[in-house]
């Protein structure tokens, strides 16, 4: 199965800084949700990213998880940061797979700090990171964003 996007938690790491919102939100839009997240990753060659965050929705707290895979990378990092998350209707919408919301599911520019994933539902997260350690990444896979069973 092919995937496409980056690490979440360490999400930021494989896509650092991919393109604004573009069409999948409008500057205009109230996010629906926000989140705070951190996350490892590590790569030589193909990449795997992991990570855990909480979820601001209606008045709740909710932890999740989520991991995701990187090629043609090298390096290692830490991240943390913020998420507006946009399209939110129920929590059920919020665990998935995420891809690029860049033209084609791919990472329109990088640098900046900030990345725009979008799941099958059209929930978009946008993120805001701050990382530490050195990755390179050239092209990235998807992150699996998972909330914990009660």
């Amino acid at each position: 199965m092919r995937m496409k996007a980056a690490m979440f938690g360490a999400l930021s790491l494989v896509l650092a800084g991919a393109g604004g919102l573009g069409s999948t939100a409008a500057a205009a839009d109230i996010p629906s949700a926000t989140a705070n997240f951190s996350g490892t990753s590590l790569a030589i060659g193909i990449g795997y990213g992991w990570g855990k965050g909480a979820l601001r929705f209606k008045g709740r707290i909710h932890p999740f998880r989520a991991k995701g895979l990187s090629v043609i990378g090298i390096g290692a990092a830490k991240s943390r940061g913020v998420a507006e998350i946009y399209h939110l209707q129920s929590l059920s919408d919020f665990p998935g797979l995420y891809v690029a919301a860049g033209a084609g599911g791919s990472a329109a520019e990088f640098g900046g700090g900030t990345a725009v994933l979008r799941n099958s539902k059209g929930v978009v997260i946008r993120l805001h990171t701050v990382d530490r350690g050195l990755q390179l990444n050239v092209a990235a896979s998807g992150v699996l964003v998972e909330l914990p069973e009660d």
